[in-house]
């Protein structure tokens, strides 16, 4: 056992000691390590140094201490909150039917926020109010980090489109007849709903267990310790009045990290702002470069297997970060090395190998339509009149039988298999390579943890 590891080890001794007598306060607990963690070492096994250990992932980004004293839930966040969540619906779902949607997500209001709470800290007056026997503040001091957090939280239930929304598009402007106005806000609220409710039941799965770890939440709390870093320091959220009050800033920190870490910020940000310009105004070529296409222009195998948006992409560049964005459903600097090349292992397979092998063999007659469109078509070739075969919104078989059977691209249909396959995948998959953890978590549901003390909750999801 190493000299660092000896030290661990007695830091969870002298904690273990602590927590068995009686002057063990709530809020040292607050501040300790999980009991799980302290009865490891104390049994005689050390601290993994292993990078993708979770321990080690969440230690190097969430800080190890709290500051019980700072405000969360205040009235800047319940105003900023609620004016960035009304924000970002609205651009996110205006931008949701371009062919590369524009998306404004979590990083934005963590930015935006920032100087918006610390002015509102700055100019609201610190008056107490008292409100059918509530005591509030307008402006409770500081502009603390867990109102930032809180804000995004807020923030982040409005950065992702409502999937039922494709069915009101639908109805209204294809289909018919419309759904009114009350029937589509429940649609959408029903829908959204189902999610939240099966995140609360399944939290203690996914989200109490140490070894569940979400790699994109860590990123965030890393921005949120450098943006914090950045306020000044007589409103700084870790500046306490109360000398015996741990800061929730870990001492292991010192300021030169921080100044680093600013400097790459700040680097990063101005350098990805002058970019966007580059392939959004100047040269939209940069956003998708079909390099086949540029080799042979007039050959059409060519534009269909390297075209970016009509083919299959084949050696295709982009130099536009919305685009890979976008591919990688998120940024590809919070996924995971080894589901990065799982995603690009499987486009390979279903893009570049079954696709091209199907359509040139002319499966399921492929080579009468396009390689790569979600566009139906009929039997002719021509784009599918859906209203032909409608009546009151509702299919009518004899004008099916007499118009068209409906016809996709093979590549459309893959997809479509691969999305229901997906789902069967994603529970063998969990089962297979995660079921050890889940039946742990499981058992352990009943012990009296730290991690439990919101458990009363679980029945409103």
């Amino acid at each position: 056992m190493s000299i660092e590891e000896v030290d661990i080890k007695d830091d969870f001794q002298a904690l273990a000691e602590k927590k068995s007598s009686k002057w063990f306060t709530a809020q040292d607990d607050a501040h300790s390590n999980n009991d799980d963690l302290v009865e490891l070492l104390l049994a005689g096994d050390t601290l993994s140094t292993d990078p993708s250990d979770a321990h080690v992932m969440i230690s190097s980004a969430v800080p190890k201490t709290d500051n019980a004293s700072e405000p969360s839930l205040t009235f800047r966040v319940l105003i900023l909150g609620t004016l960035f969540s009304c924000a970002l619906a609205f651009v996110n779902m205006y931008y949701w039917f371009r062919s590369n949607p524009i998306t404004l997500g979590v990083p934005v209001v963590q930015l935006l926020s920032l100087p918006a709470g610390w002015i509102m800290s700055r100019i609201l007056p610190r008056r107490t109010l008292n409100t059918f026997g509530l005591r509030w503040s307008l402006n409770p001091g500081p502009f603390s980090i867990k109102e930032h957090v809180l804000i995004s939280i807020f923030a982040n239930a409005s950065t992702g489109t409502t999937y039922a929304l494709d069915i009101i598009v639908a109805r209204k402007f294809w289909i018919g007849p419309p759904l009114t106005f009350g029937a589509g806000v429940l649609l959408a609220l029903t829908s959204q709903l189902i999610g939240y409710s099966f995140s609360g039941v399944f939290h203690r799965f996914l989200v109490v267990p140490d070894a569940m770890v979400w790699p994109s939440t860590l990123v965030n709390v890393m921005l949120f310790r450098t943006l914090q870093s950045m306020v000044p320091a007589d409103s700084a959220s870790d500046v306490v009045s109360d000398t015996n009050t741990k800061t929730h800033t870990d001492s292991s920190h010192k300021k030169k990290t921080k100044n680093s870490r600013l400097k790459l910020f700040w680097f990063a940000f101005a350098l990805s702002f002058a970019w966007y310009f580059v392939p959004g105004w100047f040269f939209p070529t940069l956003t998708m470069m079909p390099i086949l296409c540029f080799i042979a222009p007039n050959n059409i195998y060519a534009n269909q297997l390297g075209d970016g948006y009509s083919g299959l992409g084949m050696l295709a560049l982009t130099l536009d970060w919305s685009t890979i964005s976008n591919v990688y459903t998120g940024s590809p600097l919070a996924t995971p090395w080894f589901a990065a090349c799982n995603l690009f292992v499987g486009f390979v397979l279903v893009m570049w190998v079954i696709t091209p092998i199907a359509y040139y063999s002319n499966a399921w007659d492929a080579k009468y339509l396009p390689i790569y469109t979600n566009t139906l078509f009929a039997s002719d070739g021509s784009v599918y009149n859906v209203s032909r075969v409608l009546q009151n919104g509702k299919l009518d078989p004899a004008a099916y039988e007499a118009y068209s059977p409906m016809r996709m691209s093979f590549q459309f249909l893959l997809m479509y298999g691969f999305c229901f396959m997906g789902i069967t995948c994603l529970l063998s998959h969990v089962i297979l390579n995660h079921g050890p953890d889940l039946w742990r978590s499981i058992q352990n549901i009943r012990k009296p943890t730290i991690e439990r003390v919101n458990d009363q909750t679980e029945h409103y999801f």
